[in-house]
């Protein structure tokens, strides 16, 4: 029944009143939070995610947020539709500050806010993070080494600065590839980029480049596609890529230095004695800064990544040289490559 109320003049009428349905609005994705993926330290550092589906996917993992923020950096990379490897793994670790080696990366693309099931693995350091992509969520995992515990240290530094190591034995290659025994630390004198080297328990631990009066560049030396008419230009194009990153032009290769290197090729896959690189390279004849250096791996891109993360055989690329020789062969699943250089 309406009722008449009477509030001053004019009459207001009040009838039954009907409340619109409330309207619920569908949920809303959480966004994903990311830990940096650029740091000034190396260093360890076992945090906890902010991201609540990342510390679910955890279940109770311990969670390394520096390598988590190398993880950071490879997923923005895939939502900008770009590709990672190991190799870009490998180098994200380093502009995130992570000193051990990275031994694995997985990526995993799933819907908006869905659970995924990823290869998490139970030893070392475990990073892990989700970026939003346009049409997925993007699931990155990196599996660190770990090690044990080392003083920070600068992956960006100033000539003169001294930087304080401990915590292993450690040594270094210099800009122009010298190495250095370092005791209680070490005197960062030149400008450009050092290699420094721990090692504890009779293996190596770390491997850190450090700029010096530069800036640590975006991208790992190794990238791009490996092209080339046989498997030694294919190496030799390699090596000109890497020269390039640097921004140096690459050693002319000399016919002589690749027979000189495809004769220390042959004793190397035959397991006889064979003379080091550069008393080869003298008795051939070239006797100015010679040097050298050999890998073996399953594939051309990892034997020469491994050759510049080693302080013995990074001169190959730190060196200036003028001529280059290079041999290559294939060994059951993977190659050997011998790489000569010369000034």
């Amino acid at each position: 029944m309406r009722q008449l109320l009477r509030v001053g003049s004019p009459f207001v009428l009040l009838g039954c009143v009907h409340h619109a349905p409330e309207v619920v609005a569908p949920p809303v994705p959480s966004a994903p939070h990311l830990p940096a993926p650029v740091a000034d330290l190396y260093i360890r550092h076992t945090g906890q995610p902010v991201d609540p589906l990342v510390t679910q996917v955890l279940g109770g993992r311990a969670w390394d947020e520096v390598l988590s923020g190398a993880a950071s950096g490879l997923a923005l990379t895939l939502a900008a539709r770009g590709e990672v490897d190991l190799s870009a793994a490998r180098w994200a670790a380093v502009r995130a500050g992570y000193p051990f080696q990275v031994l694995g990366v997985d990526v995993v693309h799933v819907a908006h806010e869905a659970t995924p099931t990823l290869n998490v693995p139970t030893d070392g350091d475990l990073g892990l993070v989700r970026a939003r992509g346009p049409d997925d969520d993007i699931w990155v995992v990196l599996h660190g080494a770990g090690g044990p515990d080392l003083p920070p240290v600068p992956r960006e530094a100033h000539v003169g600065d001294f930087v304080p190591l401990s915590g292993a034995t450690w040594r270094a290659s210099s800009p122009d590839g010298e190495v250095r025994a370092l005791t209680g630390g070490i005197l960062l004198d030149r400008a450009g980029e050092w290699l420094l080297e721990a090692t504890a328990g009779g293996k190596v631990v770390a491997t850190l480049p450090v700029y010096v009066g530069e800036v640590t560049p975006d991208t790992s030396p190794f990238v791009g596609s490996l092209s080339g008419q046989d498997p030694e230009e294919a190496t030799f194009n390699a090596l000109a890529a890497v020269w390039d990153w640097y921004g140096r032009s690459a050693p002319v290769r000399d016919s002589g230095m690749d027979s000189v290197a495809r004769v220390r090729l042959r004793a190397l896959t035959a397991g006889t004695g064979v003379d080091p690189a550069g008393t080869l390279l003298k008795r051939a004849g070239f006797v100015d800064g010679a040097n050298g250096g050999e890998c073996e791996a399953e594939s051309l891109r990892e034997c020469l990544e491994q050759m510049w993360w080693s302080p013995d055989q990074r001169v190959i690329f730190a060196g200036d040289y003028s001529s280059v020789g290079v041999a290559t062969s294939s060994e059951g699943h993977g190659v050997r490559v011998v790489v000569l250089v010369a000034r």
